[in-house]
């Protein structure tokens, strides 16, 4: 089936949903002795580029960028180049912040912020946004959703949990894009 053969088979959870089981038993049978527990929202990074020298980043709405002494700045819709040199004048990170339209990195469009961090000459790009929009990114890659909804419950919650996991405070990012 699909994944990296570690924790929960979804091919396995769609078989034993289709047996009448629930997705609670699904991830007891996976996970023994874990526990469900409700956490509290929180925000999640997602490392997208590194050792970039400049990026572009695009709305076709208006958004705003922040620096990091909380300088804001209205841009209207379109694109900003933003380059590791020009950066050097500005106290580093950008925030870019979503208007009406999610934000672009070159061709790709993200949920949630973009944080554009200076390293010496070369920048650093990562998402920020809430948990739950996460997963709305990530879940639908993981299982169709057609599939018995036992399985299709079981998902989101180990998808949380893989998230939640490797959360890193005081570093650049929590999470890789893959």
């Amino acid at each position: 089936g699909w994944g990296h053969g570690v924790g929960m088979s979804q091919y396995g959870a769609r078989g034993y949903a289709g047996a009448g089981w629930g997705y609670q038993r699904i991830l007891k049978h996976y996970y023994r002795d874990t526990t469900l527990q409700l956490v509290p929202a929180r925000s999640v990074r997602v490392l997208l580029a590194a050792g970039r020298a400049a990026v572009t980043i695009s709305s076709s709405k208006p958004f705003k960028v922040v620096d990091a002494r909380g300088k804001v700045r209205k841009l209207k819709p379109g694109t900003q180049r933003v380059a590791a040199a020009k950066l050097a004048r500005l106290r580093s990170p950008l925030r870019f912040v979503p208007g009406a339209a999610p934000l672009r990195l070159g061709a790709d469009a993200y949920r949630g912020s973009l944080l554009v961090h200076r390293r010496g000459a070369k920048l650093v790009v990562v998402n920020r946004l809430p948990l739950d929009r996460y997963l709305r990114g990530v879940v639908p890659w993981e299982m169709p959703e057609d599939w018995h909804p036992g399985a299709l419950r079981a998902q989101p919650v180990v998808a949380r949990s893989y998230a939640l996991a490797p959360l890193k405070p005081g570093t650049l990012f929590d999470l890789y894009a893959d």
